[in-house]
């Protein structure tokens, strides 16, 4: 994934456009993670899942544990989340901890932040000076799907900006190659559960796409789709589906 991003910031960059870092901080990452789970499991999730309950059907799987966190009573809910404390999964406590109903006084509590947290990266944007940003659009490439129940949870690059209304687009720029298969070399700042998977999964993952995102203002979509464009244009990956005989 690094490596498809700095091809593609170079692409950019021969385009005329000018490339500058940028960071947000793990405050502000952590708040808009806490805000979204609990909106989105509150107001959309947890609603739709209840129903295909209702009517005897069952989530994907990448749902199951939330929903079981979501029904269950405190006392299920702590021996869960206790046992996933001592067994080191940190990232995975952090979220489940959010997966529980809430009442309508903290929902409006979690509105009144999300607009605060827009208002600040509003800001944060006019500061820098910064009319789209180019990011990751998932930690890997597409995901095996017995990891559907861990890996599909991944989607921080892209809930971000669905907390803000910001517009984003994918565009495919790389495949992964023979030497980038080998799991072992992945690497983060958590060593878990996740990370044990993400290296299974990585292994065999030759020649699949890797995909970057470009991100704009609200209402401001004709502007990811001119860098798309452009991004698309200079690099011009094209990958064609495998002949099934």
């Amino acid at each position: 994934m690094k490596r498809a991003l700095n091809e593609a910031k170079e692409a950019l960059a021969s385009k005329g456009f000018e490339m500058v870092p940028i960071k947000f901080s793990d405050e502000d990452i952590k708040e808009a993670g806490l805000i979204y789970r609990g909106l989105i499991l509150n107001y959309h999730i947890g609603p739709i899942m209840e129903n295909l309950y209702n009517n005897y059907e069952e989530p994907m799987p990448s749902y199951k544990y939330s929903m079981i966190l979501y029904r269950s009573n405190f006392i299920i809910r702590g021996l869960f989340l206790g046992i996933i404390k001592l067994t080191g999964n940190n990232r995975l406590f952090e979220a489940a901890k959010t997966a529980k109903p809430l009442p309508q006084t903290e929902l409006n509590r979690l509105l009144k932040r999300q607009k605060e947290l827009m208002l600040k990266m509003k800001g944060l944007w006019n500061d820098w000076n910064i009319e789209a940003i180019l990011q990751p659009s998932y930690v890997s490439v597409a995901f095996k799907h017995e990891h559907a129940p861990d890996m599909g949870v991944f989607i921080d690059y892209l809930n971000f900006w669905s907390l803000f209304h910001y517009p984003a687009g994918i565009v495919p720029v790389s495949k992964t190659n023979l030497e980038e298969e080998n799991g072992e070399d992945y690497l983060d700042n958590f060593n878990d559960k996740w990370t044990k998977v993400t290296r299974e999964d990585i292994k065999a993952s030759a020649n699949l796409p890797l995909s970057v995102t470009i991100v704009a203002r609200p209402w401001e979509d004709e502007i990811v789709c001119g860098v798309m464009k452009a991004l698309d244009e200079t690099i011009k990956f094209r990958m064609n589906p495998p002949l099934i005989e």
